[in-house]
C-alpha cells in the first residue's frame, strides 16, 4: 500500500471525466473510462460517410486486452481495470425472427432501429461487466422493444435464451450466477452473507490489478532515473456494492422468472404418441367336439342283501337231581361263573348250573358217640 500512496502523489494533473468522442449516444457516461478506447476499437468502424457504425460479424461476448509485459512509456491503469463486454443483440447475432406483440399487429416483423442509448453495469461475482443491446422497432405500429425485455427473451429458444444470463431492474443489474447462491436456503445463507461474499470478492479483484499496476509503475519509474517528471494516473476507486435488500428484490425475481420451468416437467412429450400396427396372430382352428357323451345308466338302487342270522340256541334242561343240589361254599377262587356271555348279535346268554363235587357241609367226627354214629353204623349193617 506504501507504493500505491507514492503513485497517488505523484499525479500531477487532477482527473477529468471527458466523454469519448469515439462512442456514440450516452456511451461515455455510462461506461467507465477505462473501457471507452478498446469498446470502441471492437465494435465501431468509420463508414465512407465518416460516422460510426458497427461492425460485421459481432461476437456474444469480448474480452479486453490484457495489459503489456514491457512499457517504454508511463502505464496507464485502461488495461489493468477495464471490464468484460456483452453485447446481446439476438437480431444481429443469430438473424431469428422477432414480432409485435402489440394487439393491433400480432405477427408484424421486428426490424433493428440502432443501438440503445445507455450501457448498464452489471455485478458479477468479482467484477462488473458491461452490457450493450439494440432497440428493435415495429414499421406498422411505430412500437419500440429492447432486446433485453421480455417481449422479446419470451420469443427465443430455450437455448439462446440461456445465453442471456442477467437480471435487470431499474437501477442496477446483476449476474445469475451470483443469484445461484441464494438458491441453497441453509441456516446462515442469506442476502447479508451474500453481499459479505460478493465484497470480499470484489476487494481482493480490486486489490490484485492495483498490486499490478502499481507494480508496473515502479518498474517504469526505476528503469527511467533519468527522467526529471513522472506522473502515474491514480487508479480509479472500487464500484459500490448495492443493499441486500436489493439482493433479495432480484432473488424473488429470479424465482417468477423459473416459475413455468418448476412446474413443466423436465421432459416435454409430444401431444400424441404416434399409434404402432401389431399383426394379430392367425387364428387357431376349433376342435369340434361331440354334441354329448353316452350317459351310463346306473341302477337307482342296487338290492339289499338277506343276511342270515344264526338261529337261536335252545337251553339245556338239567337233571333235577343236579338243579336240587345245593351250592358249594368254597374259596371264591374255585367256584365258577354261573353264566357264560358270548356274543349279544349270535345267541343269548345261557345260564349253566354245574353240579357240586363237595359236599356242602363237612363235619368232623366226633370222639364221642352220638347218635349221627349209630345211625350210620345201622345203615352199614343193612
Amino acid at each position: 500500500m506504501s507504493e500505491l500512496s507514492e503513485v497517488a502523489n505523484e499525479t500531477s494533473e487532477p482527473e477529468k471525466k471527458s466523454a469519448g468522442p469515439d462512442l456514440p449516444l450516452l456511451w461515455p457516461q455510462s461506461m467507465s473510462k477505462e473501457d471507452h478506447k478498446w469498446v470502441a476499437e471492437v465494435l465501431f468502424r468509420v463508414n465512407a460517410k465518416g460516422k460510426m457504425e458497427l461492425k460485421d460479424n459481432l461476437q456474444l461476448w469480448y474480452n479486453p486486452p490484457p495489459p503489456n509485459l514491457l512499457y517504454h512509456q508511463a502505464p496507464t491503469p485502461d488495461k489493468f481495470f477495464s471490464h468484460r463486454l456483452l453485447v446481446w443483440m439476438p437480431y444481429r447475432l443469430w438473424r431469428v425472427s422477432l414480432k409485435c406483440t402489440n394487439s393491433e399487429c400480432v405477427g408484424h416483423q421486428l426490424t433493428s432501429g440502432g443501438l440503445h442509448r445507455r450501457v448498464r453495469q452489471v455485478l458479477d461475482i468479482d467484477s462488473y461487466y458491461n452490457l450493450v443491446t439494440e432497440t428493435l422497432i415495429c414499421t406498422k405500429c411505430r412500437s419500440s422493444y429492447l432486446s433485453w425485455g421480455d417481449a422479446v427473451l419470451q420469443q427465443l429458444d430455450l437455448a439462446h435464451r440461456s445465453e442471456f444470463r442477467v437480471i435487470l431492474t431499474q437501477k442496477h443489474a446483476i449476474d445469475i450466477r451470483a443469484i445461484r447462491f441464494l438458491r441453497e436456503r441453509t441456516m446462515g445463507n442469506g442476502p447479508v452473507r451474500l453481499v459479505g461474499q460478493l465484497k470480499e470478492n470484489h476487494s481482493e479483484q480490486w486489490l490484485q490489478r492495483v498490486n499490478r499496476y502499481t507494480a508496473e509503475c515502479m518498474g517504469f519509474r526505476t528503469n527511467n532515473l533519468g527522467l526529471q517528471q513522472i506522473s502515474f494516473q491514480r487508479p480509479p476507486d472500487p464500484v459500490e456494492m448495492p443493499s441486500y435488500k436489493w439482493l433479495l428484490t432480484v432473488y424473488s425475481k429470479d424465482i417468477l422468472h423459473r416459475l413455468d420451468d418448476i412446474k413443466l416437467p423436465a421432459v416435454q412429450l409430444p401431444p400424441q404418441l404416434p399409434t404402432v400396427q401389431v399383426p394379430t396372430p392367425p387364428q387357431l382352428s376349433t376342435v369340434q367336439l361331440p354334441p354329448q357323451l353316452p350317459t351310463v345308466q346306473v341302477p337307482p338302487q342296487l338290492p339289499a342283501v338277506q343276511v342270515p342270522t344264526p338261529p337261536q340256541l335252545s337251553t339245556v334242561q338239567l337233571p333235577p337231581q343236579l338243579l336240587s343240589l345245593p351250592a358249594v361254599k368254597g374259596p371264591p377262587s374255585l367256584l365258577l361263573p354261573t353264566t357264560t356271555q358270548g356274543p349279544s348279535s349270535l345267541m343269548p346268554p345261557i345260564a349253566i348250573q354245574r353240579p357240586s363235587l363237595l359236599p356242602t357241609t363237612i363235619q368232623r367226627p366226633s370222639l364221642l358217640p352220638s347218635t349221627t354214629q349209630a345211625r350210620s353204623k345201622e345203615a352199614l349193617a343193612c
